[in-house]
């Protein structure tokens, strides 16, 4: 099964409903009161305007925000993927020194806990 990709742009309406529309689909729109209903009604509206089926149909939801408010949730989308990578990183020193601490049987599990600010449980668990 090949997908097809679209992009949805949708913006909230005076009504409270997301008119959503895609531009490489002239005439596809289509609108929901959620945003989060928006992928599936336009998987559906695409699919009868091209006459495809709706499972071989991917969307990007795009919400058109005002400029200030886009700027707001950038820096929030940032901020989150650099706190998501911080943590892997943070996750990996903490494997890589629990395993240096306990190896070689000059600390235990618990010294070594207590070092690195986890339970010796985790440590176990690490090692």
């Amino acid at each position: 099964m090949s997908m097809t990709s679209y992009t949805v742009e949708c913006e909230r309406d005076e009504g409270g409903w997301w008119a959503a529309r895609v531009p490489e689909v002239p005439g596809a729109f289509t609108q929901a009161k959620r945003l989060e209903q928006v992928r599936e009604r336009a998987r559906e509206a695409i699919a009868a305007m091209v006459d495809g089926d709706v499972e071989e149909i991917d969307v990007t939801v795009v919400p058109i925000l005002a400029d200030e408010i886009q700027a707001v949730v950038q820096r929030c989308i940032e901020a989150r993927r650099a706190a998501d990578e911080a943590q892997r990183t943070a996750s990996e020193s903490v494997r890589t020194a629990a395993k240096l601490l306990v190896e070689d049987g000059r600390l235990s599990m618990r010294d070594a806990g207590a070092i690195l600010g986890v339970s010796h449980q985790r440590v176990g668990q690490l090692v």
